[in-house]
Formats: structure tokens, C-alpha cells, sequence
């Protein structure tokens, strides 16, 4: 197992990290919302709106953005994507207004899509088929790294400091990946395939939007959007729920959030090359019942 974590290219990991740090500029600001709500006199749709507003940019622009990486190539949309998250989360100190708030989490949602959907490309571009499981794992794992580090961050360093801390941190660890980014190789298609004629921009089009209606690419999508709601509603309700009932501060919200992600973190890499091994069905089916059982505790 461990030998084969020799065979991926060191600009995966770089990815990784990048993408662990967008998932921490998100995740940093959940033990924040309570404290939103009592000082700042934020109502329950401006809270929500702030949580919303991130993945509301990921959605709209998830699907442009991954063909837009196809045209112009992966590195130009991943460099752009983590520049926009550095700027958006450093302004975010700025500002107390509601909706600049939720404008520049509507941008963080954009970057996050740009890097997400061009790192993914990236990593099978760069990565042999045999290796793809465990690549995404890493890739994984990194993510719930981040959702470890940012309730830890935005609860920790907001009692230390202040409120708008957190987000200077955020945006100095963009910098860095912006930074790092330039340097990674560029991975684009093949030399065979970018030598073929130019197909007219209506049949390719037609292409991709046939691969994206197909039946397993619409069940996994909307097994995705099932998850991802309920994730969403769990995440904006809960720091607030708590804060009311049982009355944990920003700290113990910030810990609960952290823990939920350690398993995650540990695990997704072995799992990932569990799928190269085993398939990636086997692996996919059973997180799901789990996932409804565990929902019932909550």
C-alpha cells in the first residue's frame, strides 16, 4: 500500500494540500455563526444564506468551468480559482455587511468549483488508471483535513484575536497555494488527442452533454446532491442548535466539527486504493445506508 504512494507525482499532493486549504476557508467560519447571530444581529436566512451562498457559486459554475478547463487547460483554471479564493477570503475580513458577506461566499463557491473540477481533471490526466482511487483519496483526505483545521482555526483564533483573524490566516494559506500552483507542470490531454480536429463547438456540445444525461452519470449526481443537501443543512443548523441548548461556545463547536472529519481524513486513502483494487462500486454502495442510519442519531 505505502509503496504505491511513490508512484503519484508530487504536484498531486500539492493539489491536495490546495484543496484542504479551500475546504478550511469554508469550514472556518461555521463556528463563527452563532456569534454572527448575538453580536452582529444576524437573522436565520442571512445564516443561512452565508452557508448557502458557497455552494450556490459551486453549483452554477461547477459544470462551465470543467469545460472551460478542457479549452484552455487545467493550470491557467486552477492558478485563476485559487487566486480569486485568496482575494475573496482576505476581503471577507473586511467587511460585517450580510451581503457583501454572502457575495464573497458566492465567490469562494466559484473558486472552489474552478479548483475542484480542474484538480480532478488534473489528477487523471497525470495519474495511471491503476492509481486513480488512491490519487482521489489523497485528494480526499486533504479535504477532510480542511474540515478538521477550520472549525479549529475560526473557533481558536477568534477567541485569541478576533473574529476577522481566521480569515487572514485563510487567505496567507491561499496565497501560498497560488504560489505553488505556478510551479506544478502542466497535465493537459494527450499530444495525440490535442492534434485531432477541432470539432465545431455545437457537436461537442452535443458530446458532452450526452455524457452528462446518461443514466450512471445522472444517479451518481443526484446521489451527490442528496448528500450534499443533507450536509448543508447539518452544517448551518447545528452550530446554532447547540449554541442555544446546550451552550457550547465557538470552541466546543469547532471540536465536534473537527472529530466528525478525523475518520474521514484517515481512511480515504485506503479506501481509495481499495477502489483501484476492488472496484469502484463495491466501494461506493455501502457508505450509504451507513450515512442514512447515522442520520437518525442526529
Amino acid at each position: 500500500m505505502f509503496k504505491s504512494f511513490k508512484q503519484l507525482h508530487w504536484s498531486i499532493y500539492a493539489l491536495a494540500l490546495a484543496n484542504g486549504v479551500i475546504m478550511t476557508g469554508f469550514m472556518m467560519l461555521l463556528p463563527l455563526l452563532p456569534v454572527y447571530a448575538e453580536q452582529l444581529g444576524f437573522s436565520e436566512f442571512d445564516i443561512g444564506m452565508l452557508v448557502a451562498a458557497f455552494f450556490i457559486g459551486r453549483v452554477l459554475f461547477q459544470f462551465p468551468l470543467g469545460v472551460l478547463s478542457d479549452r484552455v487547460g487545467r493550470k491557467g483554471i486552477m492558478s485563476g480559482s485559487l487566486l480569486l479564493f485568496t482575494i475573496t477570503t482576505s476581503a471577507y475580513a473586511l467587511t460585517s455587511e450580510p451581503s457583501m458577506m454572502m457575495l464573497l461566499r458566492l465567490m469562494q463557491g466559484v473558486a472552489s468549483s474552478g479548483f475542484v473540477v480542474g484538480s480532478q481533471s488534473y489528477v487523471n490526466d497525470l495519474t495511471p488508471m491503476e492509481f486513480r482511487g488512491l490519487a482521489n483519496g489523497i485528494t480526499s483526505s486533504a479535504v477532510n483535513i480542511g474540515v478538521i483545521a477550520g472549525p479549529l482555526l475560526g473557533g481558536g483564533l477568534s477567541q485569541i484575536y478576533n473574529m476577522r483573524t481566521p480569515f487572514w490566516i485563510g487567505g496567507a494559506l491561499g496565497g501560498l497555494c497560488f504560489l505553488l500552483s505556478l510551479a506544478i507542470p502542466r497535465a493537459d490531454p494527450s499530444l495525440a488527442e490535442a492534434q485531432q480536429p477541432a470539432m465545431p463547438l455545437k457537436k461537442r456540445l452535443k458530446g458532452i452533454m450526452e455524457s452528462v444525461l446518461c443514466l450512471p452519470s445522472l444517479s451518481l449526481s443526484a446521489i451527490h446532491f442528496l448528500v450534499m443537501m443533507s450536509i448543508a443543512i447539518m452544517i448551518t443548523t447545528a452550530p446554532i442548535l447547540t449554541s442555544r441548548i446546550l451552550g457550547w461556545g465557538s470552541t466546543e463547536i469547532a471540536v465536534a466539527f473537527a472529530v466528525g472529519g478525523a475518520a474521514a481524513a484517515i481512511t480515504s486513502p485506503f479506501l481509495g486504493r481499495l477502489a483501484d483494487q476492488a472496484g469502484r462500486i463495491r466501494i461506493l454502495a455501502p457508505p450509504s445506508p451507513l450515512c442514512a442510519c447515522a442520520g437518525l442519531f442526529f
